[in-house]
């Protein structure tokens, strides 16, 4: 196929089809703009000529197009590129031709109870960039530690869904995921394939007897915002319920754990898990946000 048809191919995706593998829900052919945060649907698609026009962005250099402008302006990439990524996603074999930054960590289909992760890429999404920027983690720290995701979720009545999200790994070979919140303010939070914690060590996989601890990567990625490079292992519980991963923790050579554990009781009874099971030293490290009555680490970040 020559390039000419290709592009012939691409124009003729439909847009719908391209707004929801985004992760954008489409109805009557309106949506949320996939630009920028709102709470009114401005953005329509117009079917018969496979054509779009987002209508908040008035006064704006470009304000509508094709399927190949929309796919450029989300990706920042290229006319080449945005083609090739439309006729992937279609059904084509156009991975190879991606932006460099994309391919480098790509990867082929894994898949789990209910769920197939289809792409692993950095983050560039525009809601996904604004979510973060929302948290006050800059998109260098965060793609560091964390990957942009798109995944489908397979379920009986609906059949499958594709979704994506900001990715944080773990160590049994899952994700912590967290999507930006959509125009009702609400949006995922969840494991996809397998839970566990996530073990960071500081260099050549020696470990440090002293280690940081934290309940969600968001609160990992604050105290690198707050206090830059990590200077000891670091452990993310990913969840308060999973403290269990930590029991026996200082037979490996960790002795001490600083926690910067929620201010809720969750938060305390993981602490208190942590304490019993892991046989360290463990040091609430809390304080300061919790005497300003404040949830966690990144809620002070985004204090300041």
């Amino acid at each position: 196929m020559n390039y000419s048809e290709k592009k012939k191919l691409a124009k003729e995706v439909p847009i719908r089809l391209l707004l929801e593998h985004e992760g954008i829900q489409v109805r009557k052919n309106v949506c949320l703009s996939p630009f920028r945060e709102e709470t009114m649907p401005s953005f329509h698609i117009y079917p018969r000529t496979n054509t779009w026009c987002d209508y908040g962005l008035a006064g704006a250099s470009h304000i509508a197009g094709d399927g190949i402008n929309l796919i450029e302006q989300l990706h920042h990439c290229s006319f080449k590129e945005a083609v090739d990524y439309i006729l992937k996603v279609a059904g084509g074999t156009g991975l190879d031709n991606l932006p460099m930054e994309s391919r480098k960590i790509a990867k082929h289909p894994v898949q789990g109870t209910g769920h197939i992760i289809d792409q692993v890429t950095v983050i560039r999404h525009p809601a996904l960039v604004r979510f973060l920027r929302s948290r006050r983690i800059p998109l260098d720290i965060a793609n560091r530690y964390c990957s942009e995701l798109h995944y489908t979720l397979i379920t009986q009545g609906e059949g499958s869904l594709s979704y994506f999200a900001v990715g944080f790994p773990n160590d049994n070979g899952g994700w912590v995921a967290r999507s930006a919140p959509n125009g009702k303010g609400k949006g995922f939070k969840g494991v996809l394939l397998s839970p566990g914690i996530t073990t960071i060590r500081l260099a050549d996989g020696q470990v440090t007897e002293s280690a940081y601890l934290f309940e969600g990567f968001l609160n990992f990625l604050s105290w690198c915002v707050l206090y830059g490079d990590v200077n000891r292992d670091v452990f993310v519980l990913n969840s308060a319920n999973y403290a269990h991963f930590l029991k026996g923790l200082s037979e490996s050579g960790t002795k001490e754990l600083y926690f910067y554990k929620d201010n809720d009781k969750r938060g305390d009874q993981a602490f208190r898990d942590v304490l019993a099971g892991s046989g360290c030293q463990v040091y609430d490290c809390s304080g300061p946000y919790s005497d300003m009555g404040l949830d966690d680490l990144n809620d002070y970040l985004c204090s300041l």
